[in-house]
């Protein structure tokens, strides 16, 4: 690594670590009261609840148009300078080592040490998140949705992005950092979600079992190529694995112990989950079940009433404002019941269509044989990256030793319920996600049990060498896998031209999007044909997707003869022009193959103003609509 990049890693990851930091102190501040059982548990719950009190600021400062640099970092100031009672805990733990000479235990070292070999150990995962954003949901939806408030330093509609409105919990997230920071720091704030998931099984596995079953279930997470890379990019996929996770943590933390602050802390990361992506409110019908269950059991049921208010509270800021703008507040779906909104009846339909193409399959064969498609042929379930093959050799390991415990067997009921969900639903790997963190939980507990059960491996079980030695083999194909992506993907760019020169490596047009911005300027209208990635790099108001008010299915057909073709130029211009306002008209390579009209009317109203070669071939040619 080269003192630039270094320096560049730095400064990005210190900046992102300052903003977690103060965080942790708020969620420390409000969680107070509650007793830990170890220092990770007290700093992945205080972490994820600052994370939400974060979202919500941001939110909060979005619907009255405040966000500006200085109130996030006025509030910040403000919420440090709240957290008084947390430093007076510090100060006084500081001053009993001090006056009674008391000298820090030795494990603490040890985990200082480890914590050190983890970093330099996974330094080739930690130059993923430095890449510019890429990613076709990150650049086509989520990064520009935080670009755009940010601009506006406000949260408003956005009618031309694929989701107009949607659950946008972790965009918020990426708002506030584009808001004081870069995209750089917004995709390290999804890569933190990663780092506190994987720190949540070291907490947890502490609580049911050991730290050895948490680090070995931890360790799963990190050197997952499909999981660190996920986390690299703008996507919302591991801000939801979090939620979910520290929500059924907490949970199971209340079914054992009792106190019903857990079970009101379960809630907020329930509702927050809401939040962030309708997948997760499967598991909030299991949980609330389950605790209306246990409360019936323990002839309470206020508990589960709070409960249920907290998630309905923590929840439905999104769907609420889903309502007021579509009338619909799970947009775009059931909207047979809702209505069609801003899609019509066939954008859904379509949409859904598009979603289950890939998988495979739902036969009862695949059913059973699904856990070898996944590891074997990743590439069939939209994924471009693979899990390491311990998921595949493992899980029966996991799955009968974890039935020997009733904890485990629990979570093993509710990961095996989400896979049928997940099964019959769209069969995407990263939407299996929610559920490997649970995964890997039990197997971490198995891997402890066999280590403490086996006569040869008893004696050694409690070294930390062994342990350390079961984490660096679970870890080490992960990474050389990352070794491996790093040298395709080559050298991170760390200046602004660098930066330019490898997206234009990346995306065919990204040299004509960047000559439109930096000529054009950006208060205009463009409509553009295979453009949906560029939504984020586009600095005017881009239009054109599959789905929506500026749907492609409107300008393109399909003859009977077969192929694609734009619809005559006369209405492709009404569409185009006078429906839409667009001032200009992109047609670029990707997967609408519709030659160029060549008649008249065209050529008279669709001028070309600048082009863009790959390969000694036109990749994106810009026109100005004229009138």
């Amino acid at each position: 690594m080269g003192s630039e990049l270094f320096i560049y890693g730095f400064k990005h990851y210190f900046v992102v670590f300052i903003v977690c930091f103060i965080l942790y102190i708020i969620g420390k501040r409000i969680l107070i009261g509650y007793k830990f059982d170890s220092a990770v548990e007290d700093v992945v719950f205080s972490t994820g609840v600052g994370l939400g009190v974060a979202i919500f600021l941001t939110m909060f400062l979005g619907f009255f148009r405040l966000l500006y640099p200085s109130a996030i970092i006025l509030a910040f100031i403000a919420f440090v300078a709240s957290g008084y009672p947390v430093y007076k805990r510090w100060f006084a733990k500081i001053s009993n080592l001090y006056w009674q000479r008391e000298t820090l235990p030795g494990y603490w070292y040890l985990w200082i040490i480890g914590a050190i070999i983890i970093i330099i150990l996974i330094s080739p995962i930690l130059r993923f998140p430095l890449y510019p954003p890429t990613g076709y949901d990150a650049t086509s939806y989520h990064l520009p949705c935080a670009k755009y408030f940010s601009e506006w330093h406000a949260i408003r509609f956005t009618p031309f992005l694929r989701y107009p409105v949607f659950t946008i919990n972790i965009e918020m997230l990426y708002t506030l950092m584009m808001v004081i920071y870069d995209d750089i720091g917004v995709q390290l704030i999804q890569f933190t979600c990663l780092v506190v998931t994987a720190l949540s099984l070291v907490a947890w596995g502490k609580r049911i079992s050991s730290y050895r079953a948490g680090a070995f279930a931890g360790a799963m997470l990190i050197a997952t190529p499909q999981l660190y890379m996920l986390a690299s990019v703008g996507y919302i996929e591991l801000g939801l694995v979090m939620f979910i996770t520290l929500a059924i943590y907490a949970f199971f933390n209340w079914a054992n112990c009792g106190d019903d602050r857990w079970l009101y802390l379960s809630a907020v990361f329930f509702g927050l989950s809401a939040g962030t992506k309708y997948s997760s409110l499967f598991f909030i019908v299991i949980f609330g079940l389950a605790a209306l269950v246990l409360g019936i059991k323990r002839k309470q049921l206020r508990p589960w009433l709070i409960f249920i208010g907290l998630i309905v509270v923590a929840g439905c800021p999104w769907y609420i404002r889903n309502a007021v703008y579509t009338g619909n507040p799970v947009f775009p779906f059931f909207d047979r019941l809702f209505g069609h909104s801003i899609w019509d009846e066939k954008d859904l339909p379509n949409f859904v269509k598009q979603m289950t193409l890939f998988g495979g399959g739902t036969s009862l064969l695949s059913f059973f044989t699904m856990p070898y498609k996944l590891v074997y042929h990743f590439g069939s379930f939209v994924e471009n990256e693979p899990l390491l093959k311990i998921w595949l050799y493992a899980l029966p390991v996991g799955i009968v030793i974890g039935c020997f415990r009733s904890y485990t067997r629990w979570i093993l009921l509710v990961s095996f319920l989400f896979y049928i969900f997940w099964f019959f639903s769209a069969q995407s790997l990263r939407y299996l996600d929610p559920i490997l963190q649970l995964v890997a939980l039990s197997i971490g507990f198995s891997f402890d049990y066999l280590l403490k059960a086996l006569p040869l491996a008893k004696p050694i079980a409690a070294r930390p060498a062994i342990a350390a030695v079961i984490v660096i083999a679970i870890m080490v194909p992960g990474i050389n896998h990352a070794v491996t992506r790093n040298k395709q993907m080559g050298a991170v760019p760390t200046r602004i031209s660098a930066r330019h020169s490898w997206l234009g490596g990346h995306y065919p047009s990204y040299s004509l999007y960047k000559r439109m911005n930096e000529e054009l300027g950006s208060n205009f209208k463009v409509y553009a044909v295979n453009g949906n990635e560029m939504h984020y790099y586009c600095d005017a108001t881009l239009m054109g997707d599959w789905f929506g008010v500026a749907r492609f299915r409107d300008i393109v057909v399909h003859p009977p003869g077969g192929g694609t073709k734009f619809i005559p130029s006369e209405e492709l211009y009404k569409k185009v022009r006078t429906e839409l306002g667009a001032d200009y008209f992109i047609i670029q390579v990707g997967d609408i193959k519709a030659p160029t009209p060549e008649d008249d009317f065209f050529k008279k109203h669709f001028k070309p103003v600048m082009s863009t070669k790959r390969m000694n071939k036109i990749s994106a040619v810009l026109y100005e609509v004229a009138d």
